[in-house]
């Protein structure tokens, strides 16, 4: 039998071309080590300067400001002195007296939109009669 001689080349050849491959394709999927340096940790310095803050200053809103009558009740919950846009008003949870001591009270005055601005208006009063209690509530 006759024996064929292999030449020592082609066998180093693809030995040399596998590792190359293998080679490279470690290098597609390990991250690099060498390439990207690890940040050292830094203290913070302390602020030293202030920041000044600029903002457009909101307008102030009104909170008697009307356009009808209808805007308007009464600010207080007991014995009101005075009136205010409706969409200011606070939730009223409390009992109040019988007794007729604010400018609305009794029928004294009423709520009303009055340049723009909700105002206490005074009813008229009769002469010689005096406002009565109505069942303690005021309104």
């Amino acid at each position: 039998m006759a024996r064929l001689k292999s030449s020592p080349v082609p066998f180093f050849m693809v030995l040399s071309l596998a590792f190359i491959l293998a080679l490279a394709a470690g290098c597609a999927t390990m991250p690099s080590q060498w390439g990207t340096p690890t940040p050292t940790p830094t203290a913070t310095p302390p602020l030293t300067t202030t920041a000044i803050v600029t903002a457009t200053p909101t307008p102030m809103v009104d909170q008697a400001s009307c356009t009808v009558n209808s805007d308007c009740v009464p600010a207080q919950c007991c014995h009101p002195t005075s009136c205010i846009n409706r969409a200011f008003k606070g939730v009223c949870n409390v009992a109040c007296t019988a007794s007729c001591e604010g400018p609305i009270d009794c029928g004294a005055g009423h709520r009303g939109c009055v340049s723009g601005t909700c105002r206490v208006v005074p009813n008229p009063t009769p002469t010689g009669t005096t406002p009565t209690p109505r069942g303690g509530y005021s309104h």
